[in-house]
C-alpha cells in the first residue's frame, strides 16, 4: 500500500541495576600486617554519570550526599536505592566505609560535583570512649575509595569494583620489662593503664582523584588535642 510506512524500531536496552564489588587495598597499612578482605558489611557511595558529547549528566542518588550500600547474601553490594547503568556514559564514584557508624556520623560531609571531591570532619574521640564492659573500639577502620568507569553498553556491564584504602593507621604498643642492664625480665609485672597525651582525635578529610584516576587523600588536624 502506498500509504503504508515502515518504521525501524530499536528496542531499549534492558535496565541493568548497578551493584558493587568491594575489596581492601592489598598493602600492609595496618600495624598487624594483615591483608584481610573488605571488613565492612556496608558503605556509603556517591555517583554521577556524564556524557560529554551530549552535555548530559545523571546524579545517581543525592546531589551532595552518599547513599547506603549493603552486602547481599551473594557477596555483592547493592545500594538501598536502585540506580542503573547508562550506555555511552562515564560513571564516577566516591565511597567511604563503613556507612553504619561511619558515614552516618561524619560532620559537615558533602560532595562537590565540580571537583568530584568529598569533604568531611571525622572525630575519633568517641571510638576511644570505654563502654560498660570497659572496652573501647580502637579497631575501627575508616576506609575510602574512588573509581571511574566508561560504560559502552549497559546490558553487559558487571558490578563496579571498588578498592578501599585505610584512612586510619592502627598502632600497636608492645611493652617489655628489663633490668638495669637491659635484660628482658619474664613475668616481671603488668600494665594496668596507658595514657596517650595530646592526641589529635579530630581530622578534616578531602577525598578525590589524583592524576592517575586513583584515590587522593588530603587531611589536616584541627588544634584540639586530647588525652586518652
Amino acid at each position: 500500500l502506498t500509504a503504508c510506512e515502515r518504521n525501524r524500531h530499536t528496542p531499549e536496552e534492558d535496565k541493568v541495576p548497578l551493584s558493587f564489588s568491594a575489596l581492601s587495598q592489598n598493602t600492609p597499612t595496618k600495624a598487624d600486617g594483615t591483608t584481610t578482605p573488605f571488613p565492612h558489611s556496608d558503605f556509603g557511595v556517591w555517583g554521577i554519570a556524564r556524557n560529554p558529547e551530549a552535555s548530559s549528566r545523571y546524579i545517581l542518588w543525592g546531589e551532595t550526599s552518599m547513599v547506603q550500600v549493603k552486602k547481599l547474601t551473594s557477596g555483592a553490594y547493592a545500594p538501598v536505592s536502585d540506580a542503573y547503568w547508562l550506555p555511552a556514559h562515564t560513571f564516577t564514584f566516591i565511597a567511604v566505609a563503613p556507612y553504619t557508624g561511619g558515614v552516618d556520623g561524619l560532620i559537615d560531609a558533602a560532595v562537590v560535583e565540580t571537583t568530584d571531591s568529598f569533604g568531611f570532619t571525622f572525630d575519633m574521640g568517641p571510638k576511644y570512649s570505654a563502654t560498660e564492659d570497659n572496652v573501647a573500639d580502637p579497631d575501627f577502620d575508616l576506609m575510602g575509595s574512588v573509581a571511574r568507569t566508561y560504560v559502552e553498553k549497559a546490558a553487559t556491564q558487571g558490578p563496579q569494583d571498588l578498592i578501599f584504602r585505610h584512612l586510619l593507621a592502627k598502632i600497636n604498643i608492645n611493652i617489655t620489662f628489663v633490668d638495669a642492664s637491659g635484660n628482658t625480665l619474664s613475668n616481671a609485672g603488668s600494665v594496668s593503664k596507658i595514657l596517650l597525651k595530646n592526641l589529635s582525635t579530630t581530622a578534616d578529610y578531602t577525598i578525590t582523584f589524583d592524576q592517575n584516576e586513583a584515590l587522593s587523600i588530603l587531611s589536616k588536624n584541627p588544634a584540639k588535642p586530647e588525652s586518652v
